[in-house]
């Protein structure tokens, strides 16, 4: 599972890093067809709510699954509760069934991590840390366990679907030099489809019945 590790590092890089070299972006309206490796993609997951998009998700046939914050909604400082909550959503039936059949990664965000906007001062980061890194089942000796919470130094960019069982429909927008599109209100999820020969990524934000909401080709 090692490549997994590479792989969630090169998402990192792609919506994390600055670069001086001007890359073209082309928005797409007809369907890409061939690729060599897809990676799916969501965030904002209320572990109460129903999320219907697991099978429309599968149907995209991704090799990896990313978790980009939020897996659940547990603001708290009892790790049972949220242990629960992990649980819980583990269970789910429908995500259960996804995760017979897609490797998993992850981040998490605020909610997932124990407190709303949080960061090094909440008092439970290393009993969260490993609650999440047990939820996407990551060995007890695998290196991560060792990184501390305080020593993440690197840059976060907003890159993500708006959400997989609600969306903030009444989000405005704000002022963004760097936006390249508008902002998906509908319920969704990403997909990255990597085309390693021509050096590109097709993305995408797909939501119910994988209707597609929004598609941008990325050459490198």
């Amino acid at each position: 599972m090692n490549y997994l590790k590479y792989i969630l590092l090169f998402f990192i890089l792609l919506v994390s890093c600055k670069t001086n070299k001007k890359q073209e972006v082309v928005v797409l309206n007809t369907k890409v067809v061939s690729n060599d490796f897809t990676i799916a993609f969501g965030s904002c997951n209320n572990q109460v709510l129903s999320n219907i998009m697991w099978s429309e998700i599968l149907k995209n046939i991704p090799n990896v699954w990313i978790w980009g914050g939020d897996v659940i909604y547990t603001d708290t400082e009892d790790m049972l509760l949220m242990a629960q909550n992990y649980q819980k959503q583990k269970a789910e039936s429908e995500y259960a069934n996804f995760i017979k059949n897609v490797a998993v990664l992850g981040t998490w965000d605020d909610h997932d991590y124990g407190l709303n906007d949080g960061g090094i001062e909440y008092s439970k980061k290393v009993e969260s840390q490993n609650l999440f890194l047990d939820f996407i089942n990551v060995d007890k000796n695998d290196e991560r366990r060792q990184q501390e919470v305080d020593s993440l130094a690197y840059p976060i960019i907003d890159f993500t679907s708006s959400g997989l069982t609600h969306s903030y429909k009444n989000f405005k927008g704000e002022p963004n030099q760097y936006r390249i599109e508008d902002v998906v209100f509908e319920k969704s999820f990403g997909i990255l489809k990597f085309d390693f020969d021509k050096l590109t990524v097709t993305m995408q934000m797909r939501g119910e019945d994988n209707v597609l909401q929004q598609e941008l080709l990325q050459s490198y």
